[in-house]
């Protein structure tokens, strides 16, 4: 290994006057794996943006092999080896992989000159295969594979400009533990070839698998970096948050359910997108948690509950009365609020300000003679800002300056507003750190003990098992089987997961999934 390979030196950014990034320091050598890691609001990602040339710094430096890299220029910065790959994939969905892969290459040729296609599907091929992704066509169309493939192609994308630096951004996010498996297989690979990689996550538990060093941000400053081998999940989270974060889950107490009048219960529900004759209850105060493997039909499941994809039952119950969901009004109207799985896509605008996102959804309680009452508006907002402590500068904050942690926050401060009997919660933590995870569960026991309930759906089992009341277990897009909270187990979910059934299953990126459930 080279030392200092790549390095930067008091790296600082501020917006608006507020200090993002103060001295940020550190070093990477040649053919480390880097971990960086920090609590939502913590600065990584505007570090991020600074290395890839989007933000330009206040004052620092960077260096590649002891030679200058020009801040704020995108394409200098490739070409000089850096690549960045963004938790937000950059693909073009309409486009190959090929075509994906070579786009900047295609475009530079001169009008009229050749684009050696048949030589860059080649080499699509050859990469992908040094990756052990084989039998996919260079051909596809990126919108057409799994979220698994489309982080592998953004991978790829990196090794066609010959990368010395590749920094991910939460690559694991949306994978499940198989596809994570093969994706810390390709940085290890990556690795022994002498890439340096700077890797962004929130999943402490991949570190010692991965990790070389760990630099940890609090508040935009490095508090601590150490050899991965000298340091715990309990310290780096210490570190993270500034103190110990003990009782990690809530804790579940034994509750009561009265069985004979669930405040929900839904008979054969089916819809377009592969969801069979379902059947559940869910009780008043409950969590009800849902698990399975990617593509068994868990996110399918509620948003046929929900009257979305074609989503309709033989019977639905609620509270005792039957009630006809057909469309997401329906449900709005009757008392279920949807947090879907996509925050920034489908659960936000974040184009708008929080206080235009916390109150859309319940603006009519803020009317007075048929005029939106602002005081009262501002004052409910300001109110769920300091309930949920949510970061930010205050109600005119545009959610696009959010960290992930806080922006899953206004969503569920958008439904609070509303008072609704349920609340669904599809992967409610995804993709944000310790600390904000700790609070969104303090929110979801608050939820259940003021009368509400929680349909929950995570592909973290220690959550799955830590935070629901009952879990109901999806596999090819119907419910294989119920666990009561106290006979749940890992081996028990994971079983029913993989319940052999008649339908078309094949394997895909290390994952099980139904042609005909997304």
């Amino acid at each position: 290994m080279v030392d200092d390979f790549f390095s930067i030196r008091n790296i600082c950014k501020s917006f608006a006057g507020i200090q993002v990034l103060s001295n940020v320091s550190f070093s990477v050598k040649e053919g480390e794996v880097r971990a960086l890691v920090g609590e939502n609001g913590a600065g990584k990602s505007t570090l991020m943006k600074i290395l890839s040339g989007v933000h330009l710094p206040d004052r620092g430096e960077m260096k590649l092999k002891g030679k200058d890299i020009p801040f704020g220029h995108l394409l200098s910065i490739q070409e000089l080896g850096v690549s960045v790959i963004y938790q937000e994939f950059s693909l073009v969905e309409e486009l190959s992989i090929a075509e994906n892969l070579f786009l900047r290459q295609a475009s530079e040729k001169k009008p009229l000159q050749f684009v050696p296609w048949d030589e860059y599907n080649k080499k699509t091929t050859q990469i992908l295969e040094d990756m052990g992704i084989c039998g996919i066509d260079p051909h596809e169309k990126v919108s057409q594979l799994s979220v698994a493939h489309k982080q592998m192609v953004e991978i790829a994308k990196a090794l066609t400009i010959d990368a010395k630096l590749i920094v991910m951004d939460e690559p694991s996010a949306t994978l499940n533990q198989e596809e994570t498996d093969h994706l810390l297989k390709i940085v290890d690979e990556l690795k022994r070839k002498g890439v340096s990689i700077i890797y962004i996550t929130h999943r402490l538990e991949e570190l010692p698998r991965i990790a070389d060093t760990v630099t940890i941000l609090k508040d935009g400053q490095v508090v601590e970096t150490r050899a991965i081998d000298t340091i715990d999940k309990a310290q780096i989270i210490s570190l993270m948050v500034g103190r110990d974060v003990t009782d990690y889950f809530p804790s579940r107490g034994k509750k009561h359910f009265d069985k004979d009048n669930p405040v929900l219960s839904v008979r054969n529900l089916v819809s377009n997108c592969g969801i069979n004759n379902s059947s559940f209850e869910l009780y008043r105060g409950e969590i009800l948690g849902i698990g399975g493997l990617t593509g068994s039909g868990r996110t399918e499941l509620v948003r046929a509950l929900c009257g979305l994809d074609g989503g309709k039952s033989e019977e639905t119950l609620l509270e005792g009365k039957q009630v006809k969901i057909t469309k997401i009004k329906d449900a709005i109207r009757k008392g279920i609020a949807y947090l879907p799985e996509e925050r920034k896509t489908e659960g936000l605008v974040l184009s708008m300000s929080i206080k235009a996102n916390t109150s859309f959804t319940s603006i009519k309680n803020f009317l007075k003679m048929g005029l939106i009452s602002r005081t009262r508006e501002e004052r409910a907002v300001w109110d769920m800002i300091k309930r949920l402590r949510i970061k930010c500068e205050g109600p005119g904050q545009l959610a696009y300056n959010l960290s992930g942690g806080n922006q899953q926050k206004v969503v569920i401060a958008k439904w609070l507003l509303n008072q609704p009997l349920i609340y669904i919660m599809d992967e409610p933590t995804r993709g944000i750190d310790v600390g904000a995870k700790k609070e969104i569960y303090e929110i979801m026991k608050q939820i259940t003990q003021e009368g509400a309930s929680i349909i929950f759906i995570s592909s973290e089992m220690p959550e799955l098992l830590n935070m629901s009341d009952r879990i109901l277990v999806m596999a090819h897009g119907t419910l294989a089987g119920e666990l009561d909270i106290d006979e749940a187990s890992e081996e028990k979910i994971l079983t029913m997961a993989v319940h052999d059934k008649d339908y078309s299953c094949v394997e895909e990126g290390g994952g099980f999934y139904d042609k005909n459930v997304r």
